[in-house]
């Protein structure tokens, strides 16, 4: 069913959004892998996800999975429940679980949905990223914000760009604190890079 449905969303995006896609073949294609990206729109998990050359699975807001529908189609791309108010110890060790097998983990660490994106992340990627020892790539989508704006119910044909930076990778010194610290300013640092198009 993954492989139908990402395959379905790409020739969806390159036809109606007129999608551009930049740095997929950077990606790792072994072991254990984060993905994170910004976050301005519902379709962001599902547009980045089917471009990602491996299975992605998103963590996604517990609320979603409320609706009949979403959740049939957000358990079948692989995505996970977290709960945002609060440490969420199922979700963590439901992410340390996939990246031990070697997969790959989606993340969004603004903690939401933003309307002024990439002022400030969260650390989850990065205490992910520092317990394993995986790298984080950063992609940032462009123009989701306009195709479906947060309380809209319609696409509209807005042109999307999915751009991939450089790999974030743990330091191999400091403390816990210290390399979550480091490893969230570099990836706030790439994915503003991103946004203004400077990888490109």
């Amino acid at each position: 069913m993954y492989p139908i449905l990402t395959m379905l969303i790409r020739w969806f995006v390159r036809l109606f959004h007129r999608g551009s896609v930049h740095g997929m073949d950077t990606i790792p294609q072994e072991k254990g892998v984060i993905i994170v990206g910004n976050h301005a729109s519902y379709l962001d998990p599902f547009y980045i996800g089917a471009f990602v050359p491996r299975k992605v699975q998103f963590m996604a807001k517990k609320s979603l999975f409320r609706f009949f529908l979403l959740r049939w189609l957000l358990k079948r791309l692989g995505a996970f429940p977290v709960d945002r108010d609060r440490t969420d110890l199922q979700s963590i060790k439901k992410a340390l679980s996939i990246l031990d097998q070697g997969e790959v983990v989606g993340l969004f660490p603004e903690g939401g949905i933003k309307q002024h994106p990439l002022t400030q992340l969260k650390h989850g990627a990065a205490y992910l990223s520092m317990k394993k020892n995986c790298p984080i790539v950063p992609i940032y989508i462009d123009g989701t914000d306009q195709a479906l704006p947060k309380g809209r119910w319609y696409l509209k044909p807005t042109k999307i760009s999915i751009r991939v930076g450089k790999i974030v990778k743990p330091p191999a010194e400091g403390t816990a604190k210290e390399k979550q610290a480091v490893i969230s300013e570099q990836l706030l640092s790439q994915l503003q890079s991103l946004k203004g198009g400077s990888e490109w």
